[in-house]
Formats: C-alpha cells, structure tokens, sequence
C-alpha cells in the first residue's frame, strides 16, 4: 500500500507532522524568496510542481531533510520527500509550487461535470409572458425548495381536479368496473382472450359499414373507457381554469360550481373541443428532457467506468461534489416539462372564453354588471397579463399553495408535501458532503465552507419565501418583488461559487491541505494513485445513491398525481376519436341545415308563410328553421321554441354513446344526403302531432289540464333504442289548472 494512502486515511490530527523540528530543521530563511528566481511554472498543479521539486532536490538546491520544505514522519523518523510520496508544507507549498491559478483542466471539467447538469435549466418550462418569463430560473437557482414544492403541488391539484369531475360526471359503476378491469390484466390468458374477441368483433362491424369513423364498440370494456374519457375532459378544461386563475380559484367550490353551471351533456362537443385545443395548445418536452437527464447519468457514468467513456484526463475528485449538489434539477426539470406551458399567453383565455360563450347558461350571460363577480381582479387586460406570471402562470412560483388550508388534513398534506420537495435538496448536499472528506487531504475543509453557506441559503430562502406568502396584508405584487430579488441574489451567488468551485477557485495551498484544523499542515503533491482508488472504492457508492434517488423521486411525484400528469398528455387515439366524433356532430348539423334550407326553399314557393333562413318565436327567439321539422311550422310558437331546443339536443350525441344504427351500416350523414329530422328522431313527428291536435291528458295531483300539447303535458322525453336510455326532460313553467 503506497505510504501516501496510509497516512490519508488516518485523520489529520494523528499524523504528528513536525515540520519545524529543532533537530533536523535548518536555520529560519525565506524559501518564498530563496526559490523565487529558481521556479520557472506559472502553472499551479501538483504534478508540475513535484517536477520543479525534484529537479531542485537533484541539483541540491534543497536538501531532503529540510523540514521548513518537506513534511516530517516521527514514525519514520524521516521527511516525506521521496518522489513516491512527495509531501511539502504550507510554507514548502507557497515557495515550491507558486501563486493559486485555475485548473489547467478547468475546461474538461467544466464540460464533463457542470454543463450537462446545467443545461437542465433550458428544459425548465416558462411562463408564457415577456422578460419576467425569466424569473422562473432565478426562482429554481435561488429557492429550489420552493420551486420543487411548487412544481409538486400543481401536478397535486390537476390530480384532486380529476377526481373533482369524475365525482360530479363519471358513473360509480365505471370506477369500479375499470379496478375489475386493471387486476384482470394480471391474467394473460383471459387478456388474450378478451383481445381476440373484440378483433373479431370488430372485423365483422368492418365488414358492414363504409366509413372508419362508423366503428364502435358496444362492450362494458369500451363503457369504461368511455367514462374515464368525459371524466378526462371535464378535467382538463377545469385545468385550463386553474391556469387561467390560480390564485382566485383555491377551493374545490369554485371548480364544482363550473360544472355544475357549465356543463351538459347536450353541450360536450363544446367541452371537447376546448379540452383538446388546450393540451395540444400545451409545449410538452417530457422526452427531449428525458434524453438530457439520460445524457448527464451517461457522462457521469464515462467518469466512473473505462468501458463507458474510457480514460478520463484527471481522476475524478473534488470537482464531483459540485455536480452532484446542483442535482436537483433532474426532478425540477422532470416535473416541470411533466406540466408544460402555453407558447403564446392568450391562448388559454381565447379557449376558456369560447367555452363560456357557448355553455353559460342565459341567466349567467345576462346577468347584470353588478351582480357578476370578476374571476380576475385586474382592470384591463394589460394588468392582468402584468399579474399573470406571479396569480398562477408561472408553475414554479405559486404563493397560494399555503392559503385556505381548512381542516387538519389539509395542513397535513401541505406540512408533508413541503418536506417531500426538500429531499432533491437534501439528497444533493448529502453527496456532495462525504466527497469533499474523502478528497486529499482527508477531512474539513475550505470547500466545505461554501458548500455548507449555500444550502444553509436554500433553506432560509424557503422559510423566507413561505413567511411571505403567509403576510395577507401586503400585496401580491411586492411580495413577488421582494422574493425575486432575494432569489435572483442567491441564484447567482450559488451558481457562480459552485462553478469557480469547479473550475479551480479553491485551487490553493491551505485548501490542499487542510489549514482549517490542524496548525502543521501538509500538502501531498501525489494524488494520481489516491483519487484512482477512490474512484473505484468510494465515489461511485455516493454517486449512484444520490443520482437514483433523484430519478426516484421524479417517478413518484408523477406515480401518485399521475391522474394529473395525464390531463394535458393526449395520446393520438384518443384525441383522434374525440376530433373524429366532433366532425361527425358537425357533419350530422350541416346535413339537417342543407336540407331544412331546401325544405323551406319549396315551403315558400308554395305560400306556407315560412320566411328563408328565419322563424321567429312568440318571445322574441330567432331560430333558424334547419333544426325545426315541417311538421311542428304550424304549431304555435312557443311550443316550436323548446321543440327546437329538444330537436337540438337529440342532434347532439354523446361522445360516448353513438347510436346502434351505425352497426347496422347506417351510411354516414355527412357523405349521403341527410334525412330529415323527423325521420331521424320519430319521437319529435308524434310530439308535433300533440301539439297541432291539443289533447287533455291527466297529471297526479292536479285537475284537467289545458292547454297546447307539450306545454300542457309539462316534460318531453325521448328515448333511444340502442340497449341504453338518453332522457332529456324539458321542464316548462306549471300549467295553469282548471279547477273542478
């Protein structure tokens, strides 16, 4: 064992080096300036300076028993001055080996350890705002503790939001059948079986229809996915809310009541199309930042293992420690692509508007200004895109995370989710720790000074940051102020220390050796050996720790939310059958307008009274007759009215449910000529003829009724005949009653 790994391994303070022993030392003089004219490198490293000492010792400009220069063994009883294992003192360091400089191979390093981590910043989502869209990086360099919880608890309300719409829109059974359905994936010979049959199945529909789009499938299993594809739906609009929102929509009542005002089944082609424009509308980089991370772990692995990247220039040392402690960014960068962002800042609004024009009901549309209450508290719309990166829009700032916490369970899932976004932190300064003590010279020194400075930072900036956003009185805006500035100080103080770190900046005589602990330091010039075991022996047991935990900390986050992670992540088949419904819907409207409008083309040619284009209601409505059958244009006007609203609705299908002609081979609407609605929903002839031949019909509780067909009755129901009921029950005002 070489004599240079004995006495690194013993501890500082039992070396008992004497350097200035009386018996061998000579006379007090100034090496610095003895050896000024003889040192001809401008270059401090060891290996050039166990050269230049050698070269002296062999011209006898120094002796080997000189221990004001070599460091002295009592063991021994001799000075550590053979080339083997050459060891100077701080002052034979300072006069040998010449003034501090960066590494000479302060380049590799750069490339092999600090760029690839550092290039995970790029893959940090912004906020699609101007310039400020730039203070996520600050926000991740100088508070990473915050930025991870930040990140942690969007995934965690795109997640409760899912299991908000699937309580209020999915159906209990579909739950229960989709648990059935993932155990039974357990069983290969009943998947085998279960596959086989809907392939054939679905070969002989193939067999019958003309158009792909046709296809459908009427088994419990595609039920299911049917009911978790409204569920997703409703889901990701109400992401599109909390994006729009954020710090005004901290309740789970502001999302039930959206639901509850906005949708309906009538109306879900609306629901979709806003759902697939926002995850479309939506960057999604989950893979290209996948091939970064897988990047970095390869060439950190080329350091360790000479089948990966062969011989490295240097042993890895000192400079790992660096790189392991800014290893957070593999979850932050991870967690931010898993969420994304919109590339253009409006289009979230312009969606979410279109959506409201369409679905809001009457009474919320005109409802006066003063009885609205504004979502968002700006007063123009430059304001609002001003307050847009710190209400919500930026995904690694979210000061609301800590409000409207009612109940004990709330506040314990916020106390445990904050610490959980401490581990990455945790887990990076408790690899790069151990590194610097096993570095020559073993033990405390100066690098961990600024490693300990740094992480101490971090957390008063995450204390700092929540303390903040706990202060209601001061406003959102100054607060934002304060903790950028504070993020962006930190941010770029660590950075730059922890790159100088690793380019040399501590490339020095007292940090080679220890000065902080013992008074006699030493200084060994032979390390090559050393660092070569510990590469093999030490580092890469601390290394591949911490880098898995990093990943395993990504894979949870995204396992528990991954309800969440799904809402804005649209594989092709389901975006492509939502898209493929919504053009058949339009398709099946475009068909009935063309022929109501040749209909009543021949209507008015043959003095029916029926205006082009135009039917006007009792009250005012303008309806235009291509959803209104022929026989219901002698009815009065009001019943025509919600007769065209039921014929509306009945054109409406629900995305999952098609109907069980389509397996018979019905053609499609949109490539043969439509027939009329009549016909396509008899249901609306025999209502039509309630209402041209008013009939008396007996409600319980109540006397005769009179009145005009519908009206009189109270509700219209329709049903359809594909082994499922879709009721539409239109409640009219109560009818006056004659009594008896």
């Amino acid at each position: 064992m070489p004599v240079l790994s004995k006495y690194a391994a013993m501890p500082p303070a039992s070396l008992h080096w004497y350097a200035n022993s009386p018996a061998l030392s000579p006379r007090a003089v100034d090496w610095a300036d003895v050896l000024k004219n003889e040192r001809n490198n401008t270059i401090f490293e060891r290996d050039d300076c166990q050269v230049f000492t050698t070269s002296l010792l062999q011209r006898e400009v120094i002796y080997k028993n000189n221990t004001a220069l070599f460091a002295f063994d009592t063991a021994a009883q001799q000075t550590l001055s053979e080339p083997g294992d050459m060891t100077l003192t701080l002052e034979g360091c300072n006069a040998l080996c010449g003034p501090p400089t960066f590494y000479v191979d302060s380049g590799p390093r750069f490339m092999t350890w600090i760029l690839p981590i550092t290039l995970l910043l790029a893959n940090i989502e912004l906020s699609p705002t101007d310039k400020r869209r730039f203070s996520a990086l600050a926000e991740t360099l100088g508070d990473p503790i915050d930025a991870v919880w930040s990140l942690t608890h969007k995934l965690q309300t795109w997640n409760q939001l899912y299991y908000l719409a699937r309580k209020h829109v999915g159906t209990p059974r579909g739950g229960r059948l989709s648990r059935m359905r993932r155990r039974s994936r357990y069983n290969a010979l009943r998947l085998v079986n279960k596959l086989c049959k809907t392939w054939n199945t679905r070969i002989r529909r193939r067999e019958h229809v003309d158009s792909p789009a046709l296809v459908t499938a009427r088994d419990d299993e595609e039920r299911i996915q049917d009911d978790e594809m409204r569920v997703r739906v409703v889901a990701t609009v109400l992401a599109g809310f909390e994006d729009l929102l954020g710090v005004n929509a901290t309740t789970g009542g502001f999302y039930e009541n959206i639901i509850e005002e906005l949708w309906d089944n009538k109306r879900h082609t609306y629901w979709i199309e806003a759902a697939l424009e926002l995850a479309g509308g939506r960057t999604d980089e989950f893979f290209p930042t996948w091939l970064v991370v897988s990047v970095y772990v390869l060439q950190v692995a080329s350091a360790f293992v000479k089948g990966v990247g062969g011989e490295p220039p240097t042993p890895p040392g000192g400079v790992i420690a660096s790189a392991l402690f800014l290893s957070y960014l593999v979850p932050t960068a991870v967690l931010s692509t898993c969420i994304g962002a919109f590339t253009d800042r409006r289009t979230c609004i312009n969606i979410i508007s279109r959506l409201v024009d369409a679905t809001a009901p009457p009474d919320i549309r005109d409802r006066p200004l003063t009885n609205r209450q504004d979502l968002c508290s700006a007063t123009n719309w430059g304001d609002y895109f001003h307050q847009f990166h710190f209400r919500g829009g930026n995904a690694t700032y979210r000061p609301f995370k800590v409000a409207n916490l009612k109940g004990k369970t709330a506040v314990l899932k916020c106390i445990l989710t904050a610490v959980a976004s401490t581990l990455p932190t945790v887990a990076g300064f408790a690899g790069a720790y151990p590194i610097l003590l096993y570095a020559l010279a073993t033990g405390f020194g100066c690098r961990h000074i600024w490693l300990l400075t740094i992480f101490s930072l971090w957390l008063f900036s995450a204390l700092t940051t929540t303390s903040l956003n706990l202060l209601y009185r001061v406003p959102e805006h100054q607060k934002w102020q304060a903790i950028l500035t504070k993020d962006t100080l930190i941010g770029i103080g660590s950075l730059t220390t922890i790159v100088l770190s690793a380019v040399g900046a501590f490339n020095s005589c007292a940090c080679w050796g220890r000065a902080l602990w013992v008074d006699k330091v030493i200084v060994p010039l032979v390390t090559a050996g050393f660092y070569k075991e510990q590469g093999q022996k030490i580092f890469p047991w601390i290394v591949t720790p911490v880098l898995g935990f990093q990943l395993c900390f990504c894979a949870v986050v995204i396992g528990v939310n991954r309800r969440g992670v799904y809402l804005m992540r649209w594989n092709e088949g389901p975006r492509g059958r939502l898209w493929e419904m919504g053009q058949r819907v339009r398709s099946q409207r475009e068909a009935v307008r063309r022929k109501a409008r040749s209909e009543a083309a021949e209507g008015e040619s043959a003095g029916t009274g029926v205006q082009e284009g135009q039917a006007t209601g009792a009250n005012g409505a303008t309806h235009s007759p291509v959803d209104t059958p022929r026989e219901l244009q002698g009815a009065d006007q009001e019943s025509r009215d919600l007769l065209h609203d039921a014929a509306q609705s009945l054109q409406d299908e629900e995305f999952y449910d098609a109907p069980d002609s389509r397996d018979d081979g019905d053609p499609d609407p949109s490539s043969q000529e439509a027939e009329p609605v009549e016909r396509m929903h008899p249901e609306l002839n025999l209502a039509a003829q309630q209402i041209n031949h008013p009939v008396e019909r007996p409600v319980p509780g109540c006397g005769k009724l009179e009145g005009d067909g519908l009206e009189a009755y109270g509700n219209f129901e329709a049903q359809r005949y594909d082994r499922r009921f879709f009721m539409i029950l239109w409640k009219t005002p109560r009818p006056r009653v004659k009594t008896q």
